[in-house]
């Protein structure tokens, strides 16, 4: 009998079962799953990120705007186009979310 049955097993092939096979697919796909779900957390942050930086940016030109000697009585710029049109920021932020009060030269970024 156990001569019997190592026969058997040395003229099988060897490979994978179909349970096996199909426990991997299953891991893969879980696997696969939580990298999906993960990028989209990522790009949100990606996004909010952005926005900040962008905020941040038209901030500091504000204050530069202001610092600036030529700039009569220290009054803010009247809006970001002006801030680009002096070469304080290169081009206007593309991003939304961030308000930029132009009486006072502050930016909140709060909804971003």
């Amino acid at each position: 009998m156990v001569q019997r049955v190592r026969r058997i097993q040395n003229e099988r092939e060897g490979g994978f079962t179909l349970i096996e096979l199909l426990i991997v697919i299953v891991v893969l796909g879980i696997l696969a799953g939580i990298v999906v779900l993960g990028l989209g957390t990522f790009r949100d942050d990606a996004n909010t990120a952005a926005c900040k930086a962008d905020a941040k940016q038209v901030q500091i030109a504000s204050d530069a705007f202001i610092a600036r000697p030529a700039n009569p009585a220290g009054t803010p710029a009247a809006n970001v186009a002006a801030l680009v049109t002096d070469n304080l920021l290169k081009t206007a932020p593309t991003t939304t979310g961030w308000t930029y009060a132009a009486a006072t030269g502050e930016v909140d970024d709060t909804a971003c």
